[in-house]
């Protein structure tokens, strides 16, 4: 039965990252939350300088990660990251967050990123999109979803553990 279970499972491929530092905001600040809450993204990311409606600079970051072993670390180092409410709530929305082409998008709050944090928020955030494979006939949203609750509770049964372990 576990190799049924991990045959309807999905794995990340790769991880699309992206956020926009606004004028009022220190770009190096806010590449600092990209590598905070993802540790291991690589060191240069690009920089693309634009213009906002009123002309003021506004600078999009980005970095793209294309190792399967790597996705499959950021998709693993996000979700411990996240709180208990907010693994439940990825679940329980994951849905809205899967698109057709088997792509799951996670936004992550800028001001918490770079103290470490990683809370899901949807103004003005850190963008991320992880690309899945998942097996041929099986829903992109089930398969998502088996991956995502088979890491949930890896993690939680990895803390489980440690914390028996400190009493």
């Amino acid at each position: 039965m576990a190799s049924t279970r991990l045959a309807e499972t999905a794995v990340a491929s790769s991880v699309d990252i992206s956020v926009f530092a606004h004028a009022t905001e220190d770009e190096g600040r806010v590449e600092q939350a990209i590598f905070n809450i993802i540790p291991g993204v690589g060191a240069n990311p690009k920089i693309q300088r634009l213009r906002g409606h009123y002309k003021d600079p506004i600078v999009m970051i980005m970095t793209r990660i294309t190792k399967r072993k790597a996705a499959q670390e950021v998709l693993h180092s996000l979700i411990k990251s996240l709180s208990s409410q907010d693994r439940q709530r990825v679940l329980d929305e994951i849905e809205d967050r899967v698109d057709d082409a088997g792509n799951l998008y996670l936004r992550f709050d800028k001001q918490n990123a770079f103290r470490g944090r990683a809370v899901l928020h949807e103004v003005d955030p850190i963008h991320v999109k992880i690309k899945f494979r998942t097996p041929h006939g099986i829903d992109h949203v089930t398969a998502i979803r088996a991956s995502i609750a088979a890491v949930i509770n890896e993690v939680e049964n990895t803390s489980e553990i440690q914390s028996r372990r400190v009493d």
